[in-house]
């Protein structure tokens, strides 16, 4: 748990953060419990790197991964 929350900060990370903690502030002040359940989660997704992005679950596989061994297509003239 201690090397997700040093490592691995990202600019969505730090987004969900600042976002998180604005919430967290405008809950407060608001006394708004709605607003305050998201900004719990926004917080967890940032200090958790957990969510699509984080994970990098959302992405495809870079050229470099990819099977190389592509055989050739060959086509028939259909008359």
């Amino acid at each position: 748990m201690k090397e997700t929350l040093l490592t691995g900060w990202n600019a969505m990370r730090w987004i969900r953060l600042a976002m998180g903690i604005m919430c967290t502030v405008q809950a407060i002040q608001l006394h708004d419990k709605f607003l305050g359940a998201i900004a719990i989660i926004l917080l967890y997704q940032s200090l958790a790197n957990k969510g699509c992005c984080g994970a990098n679950i959302c992405t495809t596989q870079s050229s470099s991964k990819q099977n190389k061994s592509i055989e050739e297509i060959k086509f028939q003239e259909i008359k």
